[in-house]
């Protein structure tokens, strides 16, 4: 990604830092120009008109939004502030970004690009400092300072110097709030969830966690679930399994989460010498090495299952869900996580469907539940749909994602 700024002089914007900043702003996103556009007469343009400073006083208010993983992409036009800008989005799943510019229209100008870049969160940190760093100082070329982008961009770069002070933005971004306006309520919950959780598997329990309506429960239900009896949660062979994986098959480099969930629950199935469907769950869970004593730990609203490893020790604590097919797949999506993510500490299984872990987890429960291989053998014999969800004791819309996936899952493979 890369911006290319040119300053127009002697603008009539009433606002300061706005007549300081109109430019003409080109965007190129894989190496394509995403600002190239057909005006209404036909002429095509390279670069477009806008006020620099509405972008980066957008970007460095969503700064720490921007930063941390959620379901739905952050657009460019977000910050456009009346401007006409193209459809430029950043997809942020945890490990990697994407960032994605799709032909759009907009009064009558038509930008033509379709394009997509993965980019590392410092690849994207380093283009967005230039960016802000760059309109900055045409402020101050200006003698324009103190404005309301200068000092916000000033916090956040000071926020970044500090280590624990970026781990709580970061927490307090993916939370869904400005860790500077943050609510005494909320900045509580969020160090209490430091206690159960850290790094990545933070990020993503807050972002699940934004959605539920009493976030402060789900961390006295994992409370609770730890506090059953050991053989209720414990699964003595998972830990074994996965780190065997880890070393059989690690993970490639700027691999998408997908990829690494489909080809690791192939190695399971076949470690574990399984034909056909897994469940019923008992079933599943004493083939990992569970008591019979093993259970669910009751209802909670906001969570799929949390799982945990200690050393050697795997353990799953699992949502009632009150639905066999559901409770299955959540089951297998927290071996996948132990499996696909082996270090020590917990995580959790929510809702969401893009960050990397989620994604991971969802692909690996499909898979191991109903893999591709046997779903075609079966659609070649006229089994529709409803009558291999049946068999595999999962739903139809896992089978019909299996069906659509078919390319990315081999592909994995």
């Amino acid at each position: 990604m890369k911006f290319d700024i040119a300053w127009i002089d002697d603008a009539e914007n009433a606002v300061p830092e706005e007549r300081a900043t109109v430019a003409a702003l080109a965007l190129h996103v894989g190496g394509r120009n995403a600002t190239l556009a057909s005006l209404p007469k036909g002429k095509v343009v390279k670069n477009i008109t806008v006020v620099a400073y509405a972008l980066a006083e957008g970007l460095v208010h969503d700064w720490w939004r921007v930063f941390t993983p959620h379901d739905l992409p952050v657009s460019l036009r977000r910050w456009r502030s009346g401007y006409i800008v193209p459809d430029i989005r950043f997809d942020f799943d945890g490990q990697t970004f994407t960032v994605h510019v799709q032909p759009s229209e907009q009064e009558g100008i038509t930008f033509l690009t379709e394009a997509s870049e993965i980019l590392t969160p410092q690849n994207i940190e380093d283009h967005f400092r230039n960016f802000l760093d760059t309109v900055d100082q045409r402020l101050r070329s200006k003698r324009i300072s103190g404005s309301a982008m200068q000092l916000r961009w000033a916090r956040v770069r000071q926020s970044l110097e500090d280590p624990a002070e970026t781990a709580f933005c970061k927490a307090a971004g993916a939370f869904g709030l400005d860790p500077y306006q943050i609510d005494d309520a909320s900045a509580s919950f969020i160090e209490n969830a430091e206690g159960f959780f850290s790094g990545e598997a933070l990020l993503e329990f807050l972002a699940g966690a934004a959605t539920a309506r009493k976030h402060t429960e789900l961390l006295s239900w994992i409370s609770a679930a730890e506090s059953r009896p050991d053989n209720t949660c414990r699964l003595d062979d998972l830990a074994a399994h996965a780190h065997s994986i880890a070393v059989s098959a690690p993970p490639r480099s700027n691999e998408r989460p997908w990829s690494l969930g489909y080809r690791r629950a192939q190695i399971l199935r076949s470690k574990l010498d399984l034909s056909g469907e897994v469940g019923p769950l008992p079933s599943l869970a004493a083939r990992l090495g569970a008591s019979a004593a093993f259970s669910d730990a009751g209802s909670v609203a906001g969570l799929r299952a949390v799982r945990s490893v200690d050393g050697q020790t795997a353990r799953i604590h699992l949502r009632r869900h009150g639905h066999s097919a559901a409770e299955l797949f959540s089951f297998a999506r927290a071996v996948g996580d132990v499996i696909c993510f082996p270090g020590n500490g917990r995580a959790s299984l929510n809702d969401l469907r893009n960050v990397y872990r989620q994604a991971a987890s969802r692909a690996f429960a499909a898979e191991f539940l109903a893999p591709i291989n046997e779903i075609t053998e079966l659609r070649l014999k006229g089994n529709d749909a409803l009558a291999m969800a049946e068999k595999f004791g999962v739903s139809e819309e896992v089978i019909n994602h299996q069906i659509t996936n078919e390319g990315q899952i081999r592909a994995a493979a």
